[in-house]
């Protein structure tokens, strides 16, 4: 596994698209606890997003991976940011603190 894939797709009345406005990666060697800003990720198209590992880890190293989505139109009383895969409603703004820790994709890279 060498790269990251994941499908976005918001829908509002009357039932039209929302492309997001922001999709950041964060990544880490599994077993350690400080996240990596990966950045942002390349729409592919068909509303799936990919980020690309080549050269940041060596191959054989396991690694854990979360996406933060950000939906742009949204009132400042309803939460703007979604994770990647989801845990808490909204996990610490931090994603290295142990409060509402982050849930993460492992994978190993080739």
């Amino acid at each position: 596994m060498n790269t990251a894939q994941i499908t976005i797709y918001f829908m509002d009345d009357p039932y039209t698209y929302i492309s997001p406005s922001e999709v950041e990666i964060l990544h880490r060697k599994a077993g350690t606890s400080t996240w990596r800003d990966g950045g942002s990720m390349y729409y592919k198209g068909n509303y799936i997003y990919e980020y690309y590992f080549y050269g940041k880890y060596p191959a054989g190293t396991s690694i854990n991976w979360l996406v933060r989505i950000k939906r742009s139109g949204l009132s400042v009383y309803v939460y703007s940011y979604c994770w990647a895969p989801a845990k808490y409603d909204q996990p610490d703004p931090n994603p290295n603190s142990t409060s509402n820790p982050y849930a993460y994709y492992t994978n190993t890279i080739q």
